[in-house]
């Protein structure tokens, strides 16, 4: 693989996570950071991380809910 194809998946990666249900969103928003990091010299994660701050953090996940029966 060349290091365009890496940086492409490492893009789709982080769009994944960004985008979880939304096939769309996610090649285009794939497509914008590839030219970004290539135009910026950013990495993936970094833009990933300036879109959606928390995106890492455990504390956005909802709490399970325990039932009493």
């Amino acid at each position: 693989m060349n290091p365009a194809q890496v940086l492409y998946r490492k893009c789709g990666k982080c769009a994944a996570k960004l985008f979880p249900y939304n096939r769309n969103d996610q090649d285009t928003w794939t497509n914008w950071c590839f030219e970004k990091c290539r135009d910026r010299q950013v990495s993936p994660e970094k833009l990933m991380l300036e879109r959606s701050p928390n995106i890492n953090s455990v504390h956005q996940q909802r709490p399970i809910k325990p039932y009493y029966y």
